[in-house]
């Protein structure tokens, strides 16, 4: 575009304003010269707008140009990403499984044990030892009260940050109600489902669908 022609319109523009804020109705006739003023400027935006329309589209298509090469180069690098990801918690998921099982070895372990000295308690009282009952169930009521300790170390990497999410998976489509806690599911919204799961915390019970615990993860560039 001529630089002449862009400073023209500019000076256009400036001098409508100063026009406009000049212009005083106060009769039927200035009324009608208004309207026609405003007519002539309508006409006038448009060849403006006309004037610059080819230069939008092309550039709009230059943009689209370049926004496409960058998603042909940035879309591998996306999946890359989430599959690396998805391994990672994955693995970070098998790590929390692994110290959930061992505490609960632990708990059935602790849970016999104190029931061994309860057990030898009573047989150090009907034996008359109570001392020794006294110190068997003192003994059972420690293993009762003290929680175990079940720690298997938990996978870290610099730059990475998890958070868990709770989220909706369907299981069978056909079970799932058109109305859950008056939000309409039906057809079936798993944006919906999931924003219940995670309101409820995964408690929640609705036929065909089921909760779960996921991990989210973030990276850090250096």
């Amino acid at each position: 575009m001529s630089e002449n022609l862009e400073v023209r319109q500019k000076e256009k523009g400036n001098a409508a304003i100063q026009q406009a804020e000049a212009m005083e109705i106060t009769s039927h006739q200035s009324f009608e010269l208004a309207g026609e003023w405003l007519r002539d400027l309508k006409t006038y935006v448009k060849r403006v707008q006309d004037y610059w329309k080819p230069l939008k589209d092309a550039a709009y298509k230059a943009w689209k140009e370049v926004c496409g090469k960058e998603n042909a180069i940035l879309k591998p690098l996306g999946e890359a990403e989430t599959i690396v990801k998805r391994k990672m918690a994955e693995y970070q998921m098998e790590q929390e499984a692994k110290e959930r099982a061992l505490r609960e070895e632990l708990e059935r372990r602790q849970r016999e044990e104190a029931e061994r000295l309860l057990k030898e308690a009573e047989k150090k009282e009907a034996e008359g030892d109570t001392f020794g009952a006294d110190i068997a169930l003192a003994q059972a009521e420690m293993m009762e009260s003290a929680p175990p300790v079940a720690t298997v170390q938990q996978p870290k990497a610099e730059g990475i940050s998890t958070k868990k999410v709770w989220k909706a998976r369907v299981i069978d489509e056909s079970k799932v109600p058109v109305e859950v806690a008056g939000m309409v599911i039906r057809p079936v919204d798993l944006s919906a489902l999931d924003k219940l799961a995670k309101a409820s915390k995964g408690t929640a019970k609705i036929p065909g669908v089921e909760f779960y615990e996921d991990i989210v993860m973030s990276a850090r560039g250096r």
